[in-house]
């Protein structure tokens, strides 16, 4: 009676491993479903650093693979194979039209890019600019108060607007991912948020315009359950406000 009781079994988890093997050709006839990177773009008008209203179009590698990214909370948001090298193009009324090659692997959990105003499209007055704040996010590396290069552009572009807008200030928040002792992570966080102030000061802006705290890993952005979300929390926030 055993015999036949296993027998029973043993072609019971035959069959149900044949139809898994057969729902995994349905659903992916053309091989292994391939995992996908998330991608957040925010995109700012170079002068204000203010958000513009644009046509995004992300053509992949294989000729046709053509996405409109969806305008979520502000930003813009798709997904990419994690190895895939594609090219974007942004379009936005008074504005030169920007085309660049993105590699999925080496893009940050959030993408700014920033658009040229065409010669015509006159600037605003500070005030008149920040109908809210601007918020910008600094990457770095693991366990050091060392910036991502990406990073260290997004500062310069900081730094340069800063300088020509005297009437604003900033308020720097540093954080760390949840590796390691809290109490060195907090430490961390506060390093990291200085060395942004220091870069700051060095290039003529007021030390009393700059506010800067430390959070440690008590304000993840994303779970620290693996190394994409951990890179997501290396990171120091800032935020431009007027006076």
């Amino acid at each position: 009676m055993k015999t036949i009781l296993y027998a029973c079994l043993l072609i019971f988890f035959c069959w149900i491993s044949g139809f898994g093997q057969d729902f995994a050709k349905v659903n992916a006839p053309n091989g292994p479903i391939i995992s996908r990177t998330r991608v957040t773009v925010r995109v700012l008008d170079k002068h204000t650093l203010q958000p513009v209203n644009a046509t995004i179009i992300v053509v992949g590698q294989k000729p046709g693979k053509q996405i409109v990214p969806a305008f979520e909370d502000k930003v813009y948001k798709f997904k990419i194979p994690p190895k895939d090298t594609s090219n974007i193009t942004i379009y936005a009324d008074g504005y030169e039209t920007l085309n660049e090659s993105i590699s999925a692997g080496k893009m940050n959990s959030t993408e700014v890019f920033y658009l040229s105003r065409t010669p015509g499209n006159n600037l605003e007055s500070p005030k008149a600019i920040l109908s809210e704040d601007i918020t910008s996010v600094l990457y770095f590396n693991q366990g050091q108060a060392i910036m991502l290069a990406k990073s260290t552009m997004e500062l310069e572009r900081i730094a340069d607007f800063l300088t020509s807008h005297e009437v604003l200030d900033i308020e720097l928040a540093g954080h760390t991912d949840s590796t390691g002792d809290p109490a060195e992570n907090f430490e961390l966080s506060s390093d990291r948020a200085e060395m942004i102030k220091e870069y700051l000061t060095k290039r003529q802006i007021a030390s009393s315009r700059i506010k800067s705290r430390a959070f440690g890993s008590k304000v993840p952005v994303a779970p620290n359950d693996s190394e994409e979300n951990r890179k997501r929390n290396r990171r120091v926030e800032v935020r431009v406000k007027v006076r």
